[in-house]
This record gives C-alpha cells, structure tokens and sequence, in this order.
C-alpha cells in the first residue's frame, strides 16, 4: 500500500447538528490505512469527541477565526473583549456592506496549513449579509492542498445564494460536492456560472448504533391505530401544520390514526393550540424532543416528512433501515432517496398535496406492509459513499 493521503476538514464546530453528525459518521467509516485525517473546527465551544474515531486529530481555529462562531456575548462572558470588539465591529461591517472584508480578516489571524493532499470545507458558505462561515474562504486561503473540495448540504435555489460572490468563491475550488443528486443539481441552477465540476457523495449514516437505539425500550403502540411519526424540529419549514391538517382529514374520512411528534422546538405551543382547534387530541401526541428518537420509530407504520423544502435528510435513510416506510413531499432529493429504493411515496408540496396522498397511503394497510417488509430484506450501509468519496479523492 502506497503513502497515506493526508487530509484536512474544516467545519464549523463537533456540538451537535445534522452536518456534525454526518461529518462524524464518514471520518468513522474512512479507512485509515489510505488517509491521514486532521479536523480544524472554527469554534472549540462544547467540543463533543463522542463516537469520533480515535484516528483523528482535532484542531482548532485561531483567535479572530473563533469570533466566526461566537455570539458576541459569549466572548464577553468569557472575558474575551478583544475578540469580542473585533466580532461586533466586523458584524456592523457585515450589516451594511456585506463578509466578504470582515471575515478575510478573520481568517488571516490563522496561520497557514500546509502539506495536505486534499482539504475540505465540510460547511458551504453562508449568507454574504452574516459575519459567520468562511469555510470554503479559509482552505482556498489559508490551506496549502493538492486539491480543494467544497462541500453543500443545502438547496442552495431555497437559499439565495446566486451572486457573484459565491460564483467567485467555488471557482476557485477543484470540486463541489453536494449529498444527492438533487443537491447539486440544485446548485449548478442557482450558480450556473461556476466552471468547478460538481458531483455527489450521498450522507453517512451510523447504521449499528440507530438499530441499537432503537432496540433500547423501543414504543409499542396500538395496533388496532395506524401509527405514523415524524422526527423534525419544530420550525417553520418544516409545514407541520399541514401534516396536523392531513391528520384531521385522515380522521374525518374514518381512518384511525394516531400521529406521534418528536421534536423540540419555537412552535410547540402553536402546534398544541393546532391540535386542539382541530379536537385531536386523541389522535395526535407531541413528545418533544427526545435523546433517543429511533425507539419512537421502530415499530411506526409511516414516517411522515411535509417540510416545504429539504436538502437530503439524513432522517430518510434512518426509516429505511428500521424497515418504517416514507410519506415526504416532493423536495429536490425525495425521488433519488425515496422512490429509487421504493421506500415509500413522494407527494405534491402542498397542503391539499399531503391530505390527498395520506389518506391513499392509509387507506392501503397492506401495501404499508409490503413496503416494511422489502425495506427490512435490504441492506443499508455506507460502502456506496465512501467507494465515492475514494473516486473524488484520487480522481
């Protein structure tokens, strides 16, 4: 076996989040007999090593590189008032004229890194008019590499970003690489003018540990009800008042559904009041959130998914491996991440949309059924996205 590959990511922090926990589940399936691997994350705020390969060293952005990540009240608290004057300033900066002046200067306190074959930026670029992010900026800048990629978990035509400022930044990289097909497409529509090739390596998942999981104090629930689930947080993209709304018509056409909600979040209390305008509260129950959700959807009939727009949730490929069929409107990865593998159904994005399509689904138990039972004959694992993480390495 020749040389190692040295590589370094750069993301944003370890603490909790669905980049974090995708970034953890591929650095634990890489093999460490091809790569080196470093991670610098921007922030060392609530550094969590759980479940991280022991492989791979940490490191961590330089003073005025941290303010990137941190609330201006946190530095105070922490006594920290030259960063903290830098970040205030560089946010009114930002405000008026946007990041890209304020974080260059950020990233130029960090000293350069050098000696890597390839060096990632795990995060995509923010929102110009923000004082945060710099990901893509800082190993174009401040990484010596053979190659840089740029990584995207967005639906960049949701996210505005279609300026020349970001065309500039991604030019300037050897790869883009999205986390499904409909990702990159969707960025190649937003920002036509970038020349960087553009491919796909779909998200990693810790598949031992999610039926583990599932399998401590897993819900029984009642099996004369069709139960259906959702794991989301309780935002306002996620059009849960619409899946409340399919519910009632669910129940109002005879069918007896009980919809289980977890998650945490700021509309709580307006789902509650949804709920018991709608006299549901027999058939709709918010856990809030929960440690361990798998154990809520090992034994569902249905994941339920009526986000107005998604990137390529790791959620989906969760259901999968515990055999729980998918009900998602049509966001730009359902079809590749849904329909592909038969895993369930895709419906129109629209309240009408999801009532029309649940009440189908429902009303056929036994092609639920069928779907369980294929789903839990297959096998899901990450071999698909690090054989192509290993081709955009050594191409």
């Amino acid at each position: 076996m020749g040389e190692k590959k040295k590589i370094l990511f750069v993301n944003s922090s370890f603490t909790y989040g669905g980049i974090q926990t995708a970034l953890k589940n591929l650095l634990n399936s890489l093999d460490y007999e091809k790569y080196d691997v470093d991670v610098l994350v921007f922030s060392d705020s609530g550094i969590d090593r759980a479940d991280l390969s022991d492989n791979v060293r940490v490191l961590y952005g330089e003073k005025l590189v941290k303010t990137l990540e941190r609330s201006v009240g946190d530095l105070l608290r922490e006594k920290k008032y030259m960063q903290a004057a830098f970040a205030l300033a560089a946010r009114a900066w930002t405000k008026a004229f946007g990041n890209t002046i304020p974080v260059n200067l950020a990233l130029l306190s960090q000293k350069k890194l050098k000696g890597y074959d390839c060096a990632i930026a795990y995060r995509h670029e923010r929102n110009a008019k923000r004082y945060t992010g710099g990901y893509c900026r800082f190993i174009i800048h401040r990484v010596q590499a053979k190659k840089k990629i740029g990584w995207i978990h967005g639906d960049y035509s949701t996210l505005g970003f279609t300026s020349k400022h970001f065309e500039k930044i991604y030019n300037k990289l050897d790869y883009v690489v999205a986390v499904s097909n409909g990702c990159a497409e969707s960025f190649k529509k937003a920002l036509p003018n970038v020349n960087t090739p553009v491919t796909y390596i779909y998200n990693c998942n810790n598949y031992d540990k999610i039926k583990e999981m599932a399998d401590q104090n897993p819900v029984i629930y009642d099996e004369n009800q069709i139960n259906v689930v959702t794991v989301a947080r309780l935002s306002q993209e996620k059009g849960l008042e619409r899946a409340i709304y399919a519910i009632d018509a669910c129940v109002k056409e005879g069918i007896n559904v009980h919809y289980h909600l977890i998650g945490g979040g700021t509309l709580n209390q307006k789902l509650l009041s949804t709920v018991n305008e709608c006299g549901l509260s027999d058939h709709v129950t918010l856990y809030g959130p929960q440690e361990n959700p798998y154990r809520y959807l090992k034994n569902a009939d249905l994941f339920l998914l009526t986000s107005f727009h998604e990137a390529a949730p790791m959620v989906f490929n969760e259901a999968k491996a515990l055999g729980v069929p998918i009900l998602s409107t049509e966001t730009i990865s359902a079809y590749e991440m849904i329909l592909k593998c038969n895993a369930g159904w895709v419906c129109e994005n629209s309240e009408s949309g999801i009532k029309e399509a649940i009440i189908k689904t429902l009303q056929n138990k036994n092609e639920i059924n069928e779907k369980k039972e294929k789903l839990r004959e297959q096998h899901f694992g990450n071999e698909e996205s690090i054989q192509m993480f290993d081709e955009v390495l050594n191409k």
